[in-house]
């Protein structure tokens, strides 16, 4: 038993085989795993995309704060809103396509 044993080590546990080992370890655990380099690659593209989806909400508040402004303070801009919705002044008539 000691004769297969040591026999064993000596054919298969040497250096260069340590070498072919080792870089086969390294290499699974760079591409799997929870840090692995595929793992990682796919968070960096899903925080890209969350990145212009937050940019994309950014824009749209910023027209709707201005939207509101405009309808609070321009009376040009609320008057053409309020013709468009069916109001009028008092003296006028509205006649409405739909």
């Amino acid at each position: 038993m000691k004769n297969t044993l040591s026999t064993f080590f000596t054919k298969f546990l040497v250096p260069k085989y340590f070498w072919g080992i080792g870089i086969l370890l390294l290499l699974f655990s760079f591409l799997s795993g929870k840090s692995g380099f595929i793992r990682q690659f796919k968070l960096y593209s899903e925080n890209k995309k969350l990145q212009r989806d937050i940019a994309i909400e950014k824009a749209k508040q910023k027209w709707l704060e201005n939207e509101l402004d405009s309808l609070k303070n321009d009376m040009a801009r609320l008057k053409k809103e309020a013709y468009k919705n069916g109001y009028g002044k008092e003296d006028e008539i509205i006649i409405l396509f739909r």
